[in-house]
């Protein structure tokens, strides 16, 4: 490459970099603007301004992404210049994105106005969100200009912030409903508020993250989505179908319950309740009374009807308080029967109590028998405090033997429920991670707790 041509290489380099600090300095003055339409409320001439802000926005990534591929092209970069380039695409594109998500958050503010039960929260908990966010954005931007990796740890330190606060907007919404229905519509839609400043702190963690890929060529947006993927499957968290039609309670209820550990599969009808249990059985089965179509008592009867879905946990949720509705609903062989309103905490501890009572591997309590003790919430087993490796099956395993010491289970009830029943393996699949749990436990002098039941099945031997 000539002096020349490296000159016009470097300048077009800088022209870009340039387009992307002015891009951030149009994105937060958005976010200005939007913040401010969170306290004001009602001013058309701001959300007009926010409307404005995105459409320059847009030319502006347009223009950016167009320069990006004429230099791909034109001048062949080298690997390093290529990843800078490649890297600017995806931090427009993030600004982009964070343009829509604080259009959404000013129009929301608008349609609400400021008045309201909720008013309280949505001025003061999701506006101090909102400014989390502004600075996150601001620390993100800041640290693409300099490239500066050690900057990066903060941005993400922020937005774990965000996330907390969050889901705790989540637990007060849920309270306030739960309390007071005639505050459903306006809380969905400070709801919607505070997911769209949850993302956009998620756009700015994925501006500073790309920093690092930029400086040591390391994807880190990539590699945190994998890990999150392996602790998720490693935490094997207890399943929770809620069947809800009020998409309001579905969201606030889904948040809540995440934050509690538990993973939620949602169903607004009894159909589609009905679909999702063919695909995969849960540990518990949260289910409103009134639903479209068949109602939740039908559904309820129906279930323990079914001799696949007889044992499943079900807690029964409903506005309907009269003795005899309770008594229909314990009748349907429903395990709990909870009132509206109810307070999340009391919901959360009934779930505890009916999965200790029905399904105790899922209750995430720690387990014990002699020595031998599994953790689920820190997924680790040990004896006598020393650790035990145990591979996810093994782990799953020997969680189930430990809450049904002295049982005895055939491999087609292994299967079944340390596998999942959507599941089609052979049964001699169990004969090998019973092997390989007894070869992790031997030694520890833990491997004659798996015993073997002639013409059965296995059982775990508590120990006097």
């Amino acid at each position: 490459m000539s002096d020349h041509t490296s000159k016009q290489f470097d300048a077009e380099m800088e022209e870009i970099h340039s387009g992307v600090l002015a891009m951030g300095g149009l994105v937060e003055r958005q976010m200005a603007r939007g913040i401010a339409l969170l306290g004001e409320g009602e001013d058309r001439s701001l959300l007009e301004a926010v409307g404005a802000d995105e459409q320059q926005i847009n030319l502006l990534q347009v223009e950016i992404d167009q320069l990006c591929s004429q230099i791909i092209a034109r001048r062949q970069p080298t690997a390093i210049d290529l990843r800078m380039i490649m890297t600017v695409t995806k931090v427009v594109n993030d600004l982009e994105r964070i343009g829509d998500e604080i259009k959404k958050v000013a129009y929301k503010s608008v349609l609400v106005g400021n008045v309201g039960k909720l008013r309280s929260l949505r001025s003061h908990d999701v506006e101090r969100m909102a400014l989390s966010a502004e600075q996150m954005l601001r620390m993100a931007l800041d640290a693409f200009a300099r490239l500066d990796v050690n900057a990066v740890a903060d941005v993400v330190a922020e937005d774990e912030g965000i996330d907390r606060s969050f889901n705790a907007v989540m637990r007060q919404l849920i309270s306030f409903m739960m309390e007071d229905p005639r505050t459903i519509s306006e809380a969905l839609e400070i709801v919607f508020m505070a997911k769209a400043i949850e993302r956009i702190g998620d756009h700015a963690k994925n501006i500073a993250e790309s920093v690092v890929q930029v400086v040591t060529g390391k994807d880190v947006r990539h590699a945190s989505a994998a890990e999150d993927s392996r602790r998720g499957r490693a935490g094997m968290m207890p399943t929770v179908l809620l069947v809800e039609d009020e998409p309001a309670i579905v969201e606030l209820l889904r948040v809540n319950l995440c934050d509690e550990g538990y993973e939620v599969v949602t169903a607004s009808s009894a159909e589609a309740a009905s679909a999702s249990l063919r695909e995969r059985l849960p540990d518990l089965v949260l289910l409103d009374w009134m639903l479209p179509g068949q109602s939740g008592l039908a559904f309820a009867k129906a279930l323990r009807d079914d001799a696949r879905t007889r044992e499943l946990p079900v807690i029964m949720l409903t506005a309907r308080s009269d003795e005899a509705d309770r008594v229909a609903g314990l009748e349907a062989w429903v395990d709990d029967y909870v009132t509206k309103p109810f307070s999340p905490r009391e919901l959360k501890a009934r779930i505890k109590a009916v999965l200790r009572r029905r399904a105790p591997e899922a209750a995430q309590e720690p387990l014990a028998v002699g020595a031998l003790r599994l953790d689920p919430a820190t997924h680790r087993v040990t004896v006598d405090g020393v650790n035990v490796p145990l591979g996810p099956t093994e782990f799953r395993l020997l969680r189930y033997f430990l809450a049904r010491p002295e049982r005895v289970h055939s491999r087609s009830q292994l299967l079944d429920q340390v596998w999942g029943d959507h599941v089609y393996i052979e049964e001699r699949t169990v004969d090998v991670h019973i092997r390989r749990l007894r070869l992790a436990l031997e030694p520890f002098g833990q491997d004659g707790l798996i015993e073997t039941v002639r013409g059965s099945g296995y059982r775990l031997a508590a120990k006097e």
